[in-house]
């Protein structure tokens, strides 16, 4: 064999490990196999739940927080901070919650598609307390009680957000604008069950907080099973954002209330 052909050989094989490569690092739904008739999806088979939600409005970044929680008789108070960013193809939420008495760390990995979760983990401290995986079919994980580990495994009809930051992603990317009007169903750890609620758009508001004033459209959202109704304030100035929020939690079937406020986004 001359020395051109090896060169030709050589420069073949480089390209194609390249052309390769290059197929690993595109962003998730981008590639495509053709099965019989139909293209299918070879990263995720997940359609997107909410059909009209901004996909494109969503900002990789980090947030803070200060939050309280009236637990009983006193108020709890703490520092959040979440993150969102891109990796291997997936979302990754995360979310560090500072309190004078414990730090918890809550983590959720998002399909970059659907924005459903696929999985999620919190920790107290070094502690795995909840570990939970999501499919289009069923719910299965574990979580951690005083009286010890629970294995549960649920089987569901239709992929299904989660509380926290799962859901109120979703909230930031629905479309803005007064008296929209959509149901959203997300399982609730807390409870171990899936809670419907209704979300509906209403006037835009005046929020003040220690970093200034924000014209927030308030979004509503009630659950008529539980008698809890959430309230949202979110910016959409430059990039959707949850500037303040009251939000109902349930533990031990008493409902708790938990307040946020932006302190700063970098």
């Amino acid at each position: 064999m001359n020395k051109i052909n090896r060169n030709l050989i050589f420069l073949f094989l480089i390209s194609f490990t390249f052309m390769q490569s290059c197929n690993i690092f595109k962003p998730k739904g981008q590639d495509t196999e053709k099965q019989g008739e139909e293209k299918i999806s070879t990263v995720t088979i997940k359609d997107r739940k909410l059909k009209d939600i901004r996909y494109g409005a969503i900002r990789l970044g980090k947030y803070v927080y200060k939050a309280s929680t009236v637990k009983k008789d006193k108020t709890e108070q703490a520092r959040i901070f979440r993150e969102i960013k891109y990796q291997f193809g997936n979302l990754i939420l995360t979310e560090d919650t500072y309190s004078p008495t414990e730090k918890t760390s809550d983590k959720y990995v998002l399909d970059s598609n659907s924005l459903l979760p696929m999985f999620r983990n919190i920790t107290i401290g070094i502690n795995e307390v909840v570990s939970i995986n999501f499919s289009e079919k069923s719910l299965e994980g574990f979580i951690v009680y005083p009286s010890g580990k629970s294995p549960f495994e649920e089987k569901i009809s239709s992929p299904v957000f989660g509380d926290g930051f799962s859901l109120e992603i979703a909230l930031t990317l629905v479309p803005l604008e007064k008296n929209y009007k959509v149901n959203i169903p997300y399982f609730d750890y807390r409870i171990e069950d899936i809670r419907e609620v209704v979300v509906e758009v209403s006037d835009v508001e005046s929020v003040r907080t220690e970093n200034g004033t924000y014209s927030c459209h308030k979004v509503i959202v009630t659950d008529s099973d539980h008698g809890i109704t959430d309230y949202y304030w979110i910016s959409n100035k430059d990039y959707p954002v949850i500037v303040k929020s009251e939000v109902g939690l349930i533990y031990d079937k008493v409902v708790l209330t938990k307040k946020m406020e932006l302190v700063e986004v970098y």
